[in-house]
C-alpha cells in the first residue's frame, strides 16, 4: 500500500520508485546564497517505498540549467544532498511464552523511525539516528484510505521537520558563500 501512495503523490508522468513526489526548501548552516537562494533551497523530493514505510531523497541540482550563471561542483552538491528513511514498525512488548515473538498486533499504535543522512560518501557524510521518534495510532479499520491517511500525516510532519531545521554541513566542508 505504501507504493500506492507513493504513486497517488507522483508528479510525474512515469509511476515507480523514483519519481519526484513534491518540492522542499532546505537550509544549511553558514550557506549564503544571495539571489540564488530561491532557485538553490527549493529541491524536488523523490521517493521510494520500502518494507517499513517509505526513503525520501533530496538531491541539491546546480541551477546552472537555470541561466543564472552560477555553477556548483560535486564538491558543493554531494555534501548537500538529504536522505531520509522513515520505518513504521510495531511497538515492541516484552517477550513471554504467549508472546514469544515479542511485538504486538493488538496494540492502539506503532512507532515511527526516522533517520537523516545528510551528504555522500567521498565528500563528507554524517547520520542522524531517531532524528524523529514518534507514535502514530494503529490504522482502524485497516483500509487503503485510513493507511494512506496516515502515512500523509506521517510524510507531512517529516517535510515540516525538514524545512524547520538548518542542517549543519558534514565536517570539512565549507558553505556556500554565491553574493
Amino acid at each position: 500500500m505504501t507504493k500506492k501512495f507513493r504513486n497517488d503523490m507522483s508528479t510525474g508522468t512515469g509511476v515507480g520508485d523514483g519519481d519526484e513526489v513534491g518540492n522542499i526548501k532546505v537550509n544549511f548552516e553558514g550557506d549564503d546564497l544571495g539571489e540564488h537562494k530561491s532557485l538553490i533551497e527549493n529541491r524536488e523530493i523523490v521517493m521510494w517505498d520500502n518494507n517499513y514505510g517509505f526513503t525520501l531523497y533530496i538531491p541539491l541540482h546546480s541551477p546552472s540549467g537555470q541561466w543564472t550563471g552560477t555553477y556548483l561542483y560535486r564538491k558543493d552538491v554531494n555534501p548537500r544532498m538529504i536522505v531520509i528513511n522513515v520505518r513504521i514498525k510495531p511497538i515492541p512488548i516484552p517477550r513471554t511464552d504467549d508472546n514469544k515473538y515479542g511485538w504486538s498486533a493488538k496494540g492502539d499504535k506503532v512507532r515511527v523511525f526516522v533517520t537523516a543522512k545528510v551528504g555522500t560518501v567521498g565528500y563528507g557524510e554524517y547520520v542522524i539516528e531517531n532524528w524523529m521518534d514518534f507514535e502514530v495510532p494503529l490504522i482502524k479499520p485497516l483500509s487503503k484510505e485510513s493507511y494512506i491517511k496516515t502515512l500523509d500525516g506521517i510524510y507531512n510532519d517529516v517535510v515540516e521537520k525538514i524545512e524547520s531545521t538548518i542542517f549543519r554541513l558534514p565536517d570539512g566542508v565549507e558553505p556556500l558563500n554565491l553574493v
